[in-house]
């Protein structure tokens, strides 16, 4: 039986190495996201939207997403200061939906997380009510958003989800079809749904696969950032077919971005761009590579705030650890100097309180010339 006979007609199918990777990378995030947004001073009641669900287990014994989330939940260490989760679920296909539900009755019970189960239906078809009843203006929702195939993510439900300034999104991102679409004129329908116009078609001929892949992410993150999110991806390669899909995350908020950077980060410790299920989340002997945001820095001269420099930086897909090493290398180089405080300890030179000037560089600085 091929894959896609196994996702048609089984009601738990087994599951993939990178099916591991994603769910490694969800659970980094969504502990993280969890943590950020149920506790708090400010903390209110959140919500998390699964329009995929499955069954809730494949057929080797793995968790779906939605058990997982679910335990993660229950397990977390700061269970215990959290505001309730509405949890929705939903699958076109009615079996999965009702093993759903009865492996999610069968879990410890738990009164701060109420699961609603909204399926059989298709993903456009839920959104309007899931957002009407369990995600209103002001609640902080977090839509899960991992398809089947491209058809089923059309970009007019996809923006209305994103617009929304407290709704966050991680996307399956199918890189692979996308890819062979571009080129079939049969599929032109499918990729005039999936961006929402023709846009696509300007992606420049003669492209090696791995460009293509990159340039349809890219317009896709484009597109996103129109409506006012900041993006990021993360791709997962699978058996030498690298960016197999990406997970592409939309988000409003710096928080966002921190729970986001710190898991392509732990999951990629060398780029953050992405992995296999062979080398994610695997120790590295490289350091990370943080050129790009230095470069970034060195155009900033001037009086800087520290926590400036971090929100620039999770912007530009990087942590605060990122930033003080990039500080580091510009102390080095003699182009930052720290304003204040005026002391601080020798290992720890750049305080989350930390104003900085950064300087211009001089026109023999960095050329490996001598006067």
């Amino acid at each position: 039986m091929t894959r896609k006979e196994e996702l048609r007609k089984q009601v738990d199918y087994p599951s993939d190495p990178h099916t591991r990777l994603k769910h490694a990378f969800y659970r980094r995030y969504i502990a993280c996201w969890m943590g950020k947004v149920l506790q708090g001073r400010w903390a209110k009641p959140g919500t998390i939207i699964d329009g995929f669900a499955g069954s809730g287990m494949y057929s080797d014994g793995l968790d779906g997403s939605a058990i997982m989330i679910a335990k993660l939940f229950r397990d977390h260490v700061c269970r215990p200061n959290f505001q309730p989760l509405t949890y929705v679920t939903n699958d076109l296909d009615p079996r999965r939906c009702e093993a759903l539900h009865g492996r999610m009755k069968a879990l410890p019970a738990d009164d701060r997380i109420h699961h609603v189960a909204v399926g059989p239906k298709k993903f456009e078809n839920i959104v309007a009510a899931a957002r009407k009843q369990h995600a209103p203006a002001g609640t902080q929702t977090l839509w899960i958003i991992d398809p089947y195939g491209l058809k089923q993510i059309p970009w007019s439900i996809v923006a209305e989800i994103v617009k929304v300034p407290k709704n966050d999104a991680v996307i399956t991102f199918m890189a692979d079809e996308a890819h062979r679409y571009r080129t079939n004129p049969a599929m032109v329908s499918v990729m005039n749904g999936l961006y929402g116009d023709a846009a696509w078609k300007n992606i420049e001929d003669g492209l090696s696969t791995a460009q293509s892949k990159a340039a349809l992410v890219r317009l896709y993150c484009d597109k996103l950032e129109a409506l006012g999110c900041h993006t990021s991806s993360f791709d997962v390669d699978v058996a030498r077919r690298y960016t197999r899909y990406s997970l592409i995350f939309a988000t409003h908020h710096q928080a966002g971005l921190e729970c986001w950077n710190s898991a392509k980060w732990s999951a990629d410790p060398t780029s953050g761009r992405g992995a296999s299920a062979a080398t994610a989340f695997q120790p590295s002997l490289l350091e990370p590579d943080i050129q790009p945001l230095i470069d970034d820095f060195r155009k900033r001269v001037g009086v800087n705030d520290f926590t400036e420099l971090v929100n620039q930086a999770q912007i530009l897909g990087h942590t605060e650890t990122h930033v003080r090493s990039a500080l580091d290398e510009l102390f080095r180089e003699g182009l930052v100097v720290r304003l204040s405080p005026a002391e601080a300890p020798k290992k720890a030179p750049w305080p989350a309180t930390s104003r900085i000037r950064i300087f211009e560089e001089g026109p023999d600085e960095g050329d490996g010339s001598e006067a």
